[in-house]
């Protein structure tokens, strides 16, 4: 299951997020709902979400602040703005931060569940580009080894005379 948290001041948005919508169906799981972005981040650290909602207006931090924060520390989480306002400023902002859905409050029970979907989308295509990249890792230290195992021995059959032996013999083209 993905986590998720969310920040907003308004109460009955904090309310809607916990019982309105259904974070199971989805593959969530809404671990802490703040009303401010400070309480946001502070809880960030222990829980380490993989989805961040909050709102754009906040007392403490606003929701830029904890884009930014989100931006800079965990790159890999995706952050869904709530706003009341459709104003260019704010959604210029958010997109500087990388922010993957900017949703209006007004029609929050509608688009929510759709803006999580492509959070979900963006994490699973992390983690195939993540795997992908550790696994190409696991072959280049496999070759490398290869390579120096192989470099070892021959050095060592090198200095035998069985190996001279066996390349005048087998190999007359290359001993000549």
């Amino acid at each position: 299951m993905w986590n998720v948290m969310a920040a907003d001041d308004e109460a009955y948005i904090r309310e809607a997020l916990q019982k309105l919508i259904s974070w199971e169906k989805m593959g969530c799981s809404l671990k802490y709902v703040a009303e401010d972005g400070k309480k946001l981040i502070d809880r960030m650290k222990e829980e380490k979400p993989d989805i961040v909602i909050t709102d754009i207006r906040m007392p403490g931090a606003d929701g830029l602040a904890v884009c930014q924060y989100i931006y800079e520390t965990y790159p890999e989480t995706q952050v869904i703005i709530l706003s009341a306002y459709s104003e260019f400023e704010y959604a210029r902002a958010a997109i500087k931060y990388g922010v993957c859905e900017y949703v209006l409050k007004i029609s929050v029970l509608e688009e929510l569940p759709g803006a999580v979907e492509k959070a979900i989308q963006n994490l699973e295509k992390l983690q195939k580009e993540s795997l992908s990249v550790e696994s190409w890792r696991k072959r280049k230290r496999m070759i490398v080894s290869m390579i120096r195992c192989f470099a070892i021995s021959r050095k060592t059959w090198k200095r035998k005379s069985h190996w001279r032996r066996w390349r005048k013999r087998f190999m007359p083209m290359e001993a000549t």
